[in-house]
Parts: structure tokens; C-alpha cells; sequence
């Protein structure tokens, strides 16, 4: 893979998904420096561990996929900024959807 695709692939998923380079490059178990230079564009080599991070970046989104629909990346960037790891404001944010459900289905 060369340089560039790999930055555009790396620095597109840390902007949709909203997941910071540390929290990557954890989920890599690479070091975070590394990850950090390769979405400035210093320092490429193809090695183990960009191989690393590109695992980690198709086993997330494996993960985080909806088996019925696809939410829009901002969309879903938006939710995870919102919910910022809390459980009550999850909550809140579920019972404020389910509060539309009877004005959706009049639509």
C-alpha cells in the first residue's frame, strides 16, 4: 500500500469515526507517536505495524456496522461526541428517539 493511501485511509477514519489516535493506536497495540506521525505524514514504512493499524481500523468498523441500515459517518461522529462514554446521556439520547416514533409513524 503506498504512503498516501494509507495517511487518506488513516486520517479519514480518525475524522468519521471520532476516535482519537491514542484510542487507535491502543486498539493497534502501537505506539501512539507512530500514529501520530503517519496522520502527519513523517516517517512511512509499511511495517507490522501499520498492517497493525489497518486491522484494528476493518475489525472497528466490522464491529460498529448496522445490519439493517448504514448511519451516515457524521452522523454517527455526532452521536459518539454527544454520548462522550456516559451512560446518561445514552439513555436521554434512546428515550428521545423512541419519543418519535409515534410522530414517524403518522408520516
Amino acid at each position: 500500500m503506498k504512503f498516501t493511501e494509507f495517511k487518506s485511509k488513516l486520517n479519514q477514519f480518525l475524522s468519521s469515526s471520532g476516535m482519537s489516535q491514542n484510542a487507535l493506536a491502543i486498539k493497534a497495540d502501537v505506539p501512539q507517536s507512530q500514529v501520530c506521525n503517519w496522520a502527519n505524514g513523517k516517517g512511512f514504512r509499511y511495517t507490522k505495524n501499520a498492517r497493525k493499524v489497518i486491522e484494528a481500523i476493518e475489525n472497528y468498523r466490522k464491529e460498529n456496522e448496522c445490519e439493517y441500515f448504514s448511519i451516515p459517518d457524521d452522523l454517527q461522529r455526532s452521536i459518539r461526541l454527544l454520548l462522550d462514554g456516559n451512560p446518561e446521556r445514552k439513555k436521554v439520547l434512546v428515550d428521545m428517539i423512541k419519543s418519535l416514533d409515534p410522530i414517524l409513524k403518522q408520516a
